[in-house]
């Protein structure tokens, strides 16, 4: 930055604006007589956030499981690495960052839970994976356990490690992309047996591959008595390119009566909506429709 100093005395009348918008846009203009400091506050700088899925491979029921088969379920906390190099020893140091939901009867669990932990390079962050089998009678039986440095694991995007403390198993932690987009459906027929409008909503899953199996992550709320409705910024967190996921939309028009009704669905392939960055239009039965519009965040 350039400083000029002056006086304003010794500045013609007519040239003095063109010194001071001079000095708006590129220094700062002292003046002797009635000299100012300002000082500014730097910006707080916010660490990004990392978000992540857990999967894991080939863990062991507990010995009360007589079918081998358990009920897991993952709980993720994240620490600093001691200064020694040595793992966390007190429980205390570890924040509990969130727990996923709880698959049944199953071994190679893959969860739909997606976990958000703030990243600062070069901290020495460590990430402590404990997957637990649930009992509904008593207490949760530990599986297994992994450390995970959260520098090496941002550094790959993906991360597996044997699961210590189990009789076996691997884990591993995958990095998710999490996109942001709006819902628009119009011409929405009226199905209210009282002749009113619909009420409509959307019920928001997504699947791998087009055939796949869906999993509910939103649910829209109801706009009451409405031929047009719109929803902004939702966000689907669980996004992983190149992995062929497809969102999957169901319209529904509240009824507290006898039921909702189902107004139409759509099926919205990801990598090419995303590399497009266009609104997509689909066809409703009854000449509705349903709009999906990439967010100005995406």
């Amino acid at each position: 930055m350039v400083t000029v100093h002056c006086t304003i005395e010794s500045i013609p009348r007519m040239m003095m604006m063109q010194v001071v918008n001079f000095a708006t846009c590129c220094c700062v203009l002292v003046s002797t007589q009635q000299a100012t400091s300002t000082t500014t506050t730097p910006p707080v700088l916010v660490p990004p956030y990392i978000y992540f899925v857990v999967s894991a491979k080939n863990i062991a029921g507990a010995e009360t499981d007589r079918d081998g088969l358990a009920d897991p379920f993952v709980k993720v906390f994240l620490g600093t690495e001691p200064a020694s190099g040595e793992k966390p020893t007190d429980a205390t140091a570890l924040n509990p960052i969130d727990v996923s939901e709880t698959l049944e009867n199953e071994n190679n669990p893959v969860w739909n839970k997606v976990f958000k932990v703030s990243h600062t390079p070069g901290s020495k962050q460590l990430l402590f994976l404990e997957v637990r089998d649930h009992d509904p009678v008593n207490p949760d039986d530990a599986i297994g356990e992994a450390y995970i440095k959260l520098d090496d694991f941002v550094a790959k995007g993906e991360y597996t490690q044997v699961l210590e403390k189990a009789k076996s198993g691997s884990i591993t932690v995958t990095r998710t992309s999490p996109i942001y987009f709006d819902i628009i459906v119009k011409d929405v027929p009226s199905k209210d047996e009282f002749g009113g409008l619909s009420d409509p909503y959307v019920k928001c899953y997504f699947r791998n591959g087009k055939d796949g199996k869906d999993f509910k992550f939103y649910q829209t709320d109801v706009v009451d008595n409405a031929e047009t409705a719109s929803w902004e910024h939702l966000a689907f967190e669980n996004y992983r390119k190149g992995t062929n996921q497809f969102l999957h939309f169901r319209v529904k028009d509240q009824d507290t009566i006898t039921g909702d009704d189902d107004l139409g669905e759509a099926f919205l392939e990801l990598d090419p909506f995303l590399a497009a960055k266009k609104e997509v239009k689909f066809s409703l039965p009854d000449n509705a429709t349903l709009s999906v519009v990439p967010n100005r965040d995406l």
